[in-house]
C-alpha cells in the first residue's frame, strides 16, 4: 500500500507518493505509475492513490483518469465532478469480483486549488472507502465517501494543510511535524519534495510498512497562480535510465476538450549508450552520478 503526502498552503500544493506495487507485502512492481494531474474549468490538482492497484484486467490509474474524463465532461466544475466521481467509485468496486475484504482498500487523493471570484482556494480532497482526515478505519466499506479540507475564509496566517494516507503508520510522527511546519511556514517546494521523500524512504524501512512502502517516488508541485506551470519530479533510490512522468486529465472543455494522457516514460541515447537520467540524492559538492565530471550541484542536482 502506497505512503502519500500531500500538503497545500496558499502558495503552492504538494503531492508526493510511492510507486511500490505489492499482493500480500511481495513485491510487484517498484515503478508503477500512481501520478495523476487534473487542469478542470475551476480547479487544478495533484493527485494520487493508495491501496487497489489492479484486479485482473482492472486498473486503477487507467480507471481513475477515464472516469474523471468522463465525469468531467458531464459536470465540469468540480464539486458535481467529484461527487458524481466518488458514486462511480462505489459501482465500480461493487462491479469487481473480490471476495477478500483486506484487497478493498482504496484511497484516491486530490490536493490543489480551487479557482473562485475571490480567488484561489487551497483544498485537499480525499474519496475513500477507509480513511478520511482523522485516519484510516479498522476495515474497508462498500460505499466511498469524499472528505474536503478547505482554505478557510478570511484568510488566516501561517495556513496550510498536510495530510498523509495509505501506509501512514510507518510515518514518524517528528517527520510528519516537519512537513507540516515547512507548509505552514511556506518553505520553498523543493524544501516540502525533500523532506517528504526522505520521510517516505525512511518509513519503507520500517516493519510497520510490512515491505508495502517503496523507494522509488513521484512528486508533483502545483502553485496556486494558474498562469505558473505544475512542476513533477521523479525521485529515484537508484540509477535510473529511464525518466517518469504522471498522467495527466485535461477537462477545461469549450476549445480545450476534455481529454486524459496516461503515464509516459522516456530515455535516450549517445552513440547507443542509454544514458542516466536519474539517481539517489548526493550534496552539491559530491561527483554527480551520470560521471559528467561534474559537481552534483551544478549538473542533476541543479
Amino acid at each position: 500500500m502506497t505512503l502519500i503526502v500531500g500538503a497545500v498552503n496558499r502558495r503552492q500544493a504538494v503531492l508526493v507518493s510511492d510507486r511500490r506495487v505489492s499482493w500480500n507485502g511481495r513485491l510487484v512492481d517498484d515503478e508503477s505509475s500512481k501520478a495523476i494531474t487534473f487542469l478542470g474549468r475551476d480547479s487544478r490538482l495533484a493527485i494520487s492513490f493508495t491501496g487497489l492497484a489492479q484486479w485482473g484486467d482492472f486498473s486503477t490509474r487507467r480507471w481513475i483518469i477515464e472516469s474523471l474524463a468522463d465525469e468531467a465532461d458531464t459536470h465540469e466544475l468540480l464539486a458535481p465532478t467529484i461527487e458524481s466521481f466518488t458514486k462511480a467509485a462505489t459501482a465500480k468496486l461493487a462491479s469487481l469480483d473480490i471476495s477478500v475484504l483486506a484487497h478493498k482498500f482504496l484511497t484516491i487523493v486530490f490536493v490543489g486549488y480551487l479557482y473562485e471570484d475571490l480567488g484561489s482556494r487551497a483544498v485537499i480532497i480525499i474519496v475513500s472507502n477507509f480513511e478520511d482526515w482523522n485516519g484510516p478505519f479498522s476495515t474497508p466499506g462498500t460505499e466511498f465517501k469524499a472528505t474536503w479540507m478547505w482554505e478557510t475564509r478570511p484568510f488566516l496566517p501561517k495556513a496550510g494543510g498536510c495530510w498523509t494516507g495509505g501506509m501512514a503508520k510507518a510515518l514518524r510522527q517528528d517527520d510528519f511535524i516537519t512537513l507540516r511546519t515547512l507548509v505552514r511556514d511556506d518553505k520553498p517546494a523543493e524544501a516540502i519534495v525533500g523532506k517528504a521523500v526522505d520521510a517516505i524512504r525512511t518509513a519503507a524501512d520500517f516493519s510497520a510498512a510490512k515491505g508495502t512502502i517503496g523507494k522509488q517516488c513521484m512528486s508533483i508541485v502545483l502553485p496556486s497562480e494558474i498562469s505558473e506551470p505544475g512542476v513533477s519530479e521523479y525521485h529515484s533510490a537508484t540509477l535510473s535510465r529511464v525518466m517518469y512522468r504522471p498522467s495527466h486529465v485535461e477537462a477545461r472543455g469549450g476549445e480545450f476538450g476534455v481529454m486524459s494522457f496516461d503515464g509516459h516514460e522516456s530515455g535516450f541515447e549517445v552513440n547507443g549508450v542509454p544514458q542516466v537520467l536519474a539517481g539517489p540524492k548526493r550534496h552539491g559538492n559530491q561527483w554527480c552520478w551520470c560521471a559528467s565530471g561534474k559537481k552534483y550541484g551544478k549538473c542533476h542536482g541543479r
